[in-house]
């Protein structure tokens, strides 16, 4: 358990602020900023499992090539990402097969191609994503676009739930990126109230 520190303007090759290649770790209540990482995980590099857990922290101004605030598999609550930047992705990014959660987060000012990216299985609820920029990279060639990144390989469950998460005032387009899913879902018009099923 790590629990109730400030971590801040540290330098490392990974996870600038913590780094662990464990499972089960808890990350809790406290403040990482300002660090910087060579190549993943400014603020934050786990292992990818769904066991770690991230609840309840402030993850603050870090820098890094891949994920700025954070980089692994983890179920992450209760934090507040903001202001982070990386050449690929600002704010977290999530590559693990294990399914776990994304809920109750605010995913604020943070620059990359993407402000949070899941690849495999995982859902994403209850989050605010506002303000997000994406970055320009490659001779200034936008990349993908979309604010979040829902990815997908041929070893998952066909199951994922993205619900009830605001987004606004990000520059990025589109909103949601979804690539490579076969999946079923609603459209719905808050204008008109209408609904409409989707089947890819």
């Amino acid at each position: 358990i790590v629990k109730g520190n400030t971590i801040s303007n540290n330098i490392a090759e990974h996870g600038g602020g913590i780094r662990s290649d464990s499972e089960n770790i808890i990350i809790s209540d406290n403040t990482i900023e300002y660090n910087n990482a060579v190549g993943d995980g400014g603020g934050i590099k786990l292992r990818d499992s769904a066991s770690n857990q991230i609840l309840n922290n402030i993850i603050k101004g870090n820098e890094a090539q891949v994920g700025g605030g954070i980089y692994g598999g983890a179920t992450g609550s209760g934090n507040t990402i903001i202001g982070n930047s990386a050449i690929m992705v600002g704010g977290y990014v999530v590559s693990s097969s294990d399914t776990g959660k994304f809920s109750n987060n605010y995913v604020l000012n943070n620059k990359g191609t993407y402000a949070a990216y899941f690849w495999e299985g995982r859902d994403v609820t209850d989050n605010i994503f506002a303000g997000n920029e994406q970055a320009l990279f490659y001779k200034n060639t936008p990349g993908h676009g979309g604010h979040f990144y829902i990815g997908d390989n041929d070893n998952l469950p066909s199951s994922r739930i993205v619900s009830n998460n605001v987004i606004f005032n990000n520059t990025t387009s589109p909103s949601v990126y979804f690539y490579g899913l076969d999946m079923d879902y609603d459209l719905y018009d808050p204008e008109t109230g209408e609904q409409e099923r989707i089947v890819s």
